[in-house]
């Protein structure tokens, strides 16, 4: 996301794009990314706080939900990666 937001600007601030409208339109986007990323940390801070919370009082589920994890991205990988036969 780092990238994009600062990537997309300077793509545009090079082309002939008319800097008012420019200004506008990246001062709405910014703001409704700062309220959008801010929203979704701030709710997600406390689920993981959560998740802590019952780590720290049973701490056999680490492993448990490490290799849950680390299986749900393997699975996911070697799908979105599986060649197509046609």
């Amino acid at each position: 996301m780092y990238g994009i937001k600062t990537l997309i600007p300077l793509a545009i601030g090079l082309t002939k794009y008319d800097f008012k409208r420019f200004a506008i339109i990246n001062l709405a986007a910014s703001a409704i990314w700062a309220v959008v990323v801010g929203g979704a940390s701030f709710y997600a801070g406390s689920a993981i706080m959560s998740a802590y919370d019952i780590i720290a009082q049973k701490p056999y589920y680490a492993p448990i939900i490490l290799i849950t994890i680390i299986g749900i991205i393997w699975f996911y990988f070697s799908f979105a990666t599986r060649k197509k036969t046609r």
